[in-house]
């Protein structure tokens, strides 16, 4: 299998991936629900009974980067307000910004780019960032978007692989030549 087929597998398995930390910890499972679906009320009753709101499953994630992944903004909002850090990573290096740009949440990476202060460059274990998530499914508003805050199309992953170089190898021609 290709090299590049199989690092893209490989994020994908690992973004959707969400269990939590320790079966017995009933609120940490109800948190990521709630981040997942999306209901305010809910987490906000379940963060005034005392939850983390920087909770972490197995995979690392919080519930700021659940809520990134499924594009729900005013939950990112209650849980910074609520103490949550908007700059955590998961145990694999990644952020909320490069699950929201994997995803395709363009509104959450402009909230993400306007409130977190987090390093728009930021690389995973793996090398990867924001941009070149994008960049994997031709995400060209994102992309303009990272850009204008400052991307660097030049980073390389840890296989050597630019934006550009992703962007080309998923059939993405117009987004690998604006990112060369």
């Amino acid at each position: 299998m290709n090299r590049k087929i199989k690092l893209w597998i490989t994020l994908l398995i690992g973004m959707l991936a969400a269990a939590p930390l320790h079966a017995d910890q009933q609120s940490d499972e109800q948190l990521f629900t709630l981040a997942r679906t999306g209901d305010l009320l809910q987490l906000e009753q379940l963060l005034d009974q005392g939850a983390n709101p920087d909770a972490r499953n197995r995979q690392g994630y919080t519930p700021l980067i659940m809520a990134a992944y499924y594009g729900h903004i005013p939950l990112m909002e209650r849980l910074v307000l609520r103490g949550a850090q908007s700059c955590a990573i998961d145990g694999k290096g990644s952020s909320a910004m490069m699950g929201a740009a994997f995803r395709g949440h363009l509104n959450v990476i402009q909230w993400l780019l306007e409130n977190s202060g987090c390093d728009v460059n930021h690389r995973n274990h793996a090398g990867q960032t924001s941009l070149m998530m994008a960049a994997l499914f031709g995400r060209e508003e994102i992309i303009d978007l990272l850009l204008k805050h400052d991307a660097d199309p030049g980073i390389q992953d840890s296989m050597g692989n630019r934006a550009a170089t992703l962007a080309a190898a998923q059939g993405q021609q117009a987004v690998a030549e604006k990112l060369n």
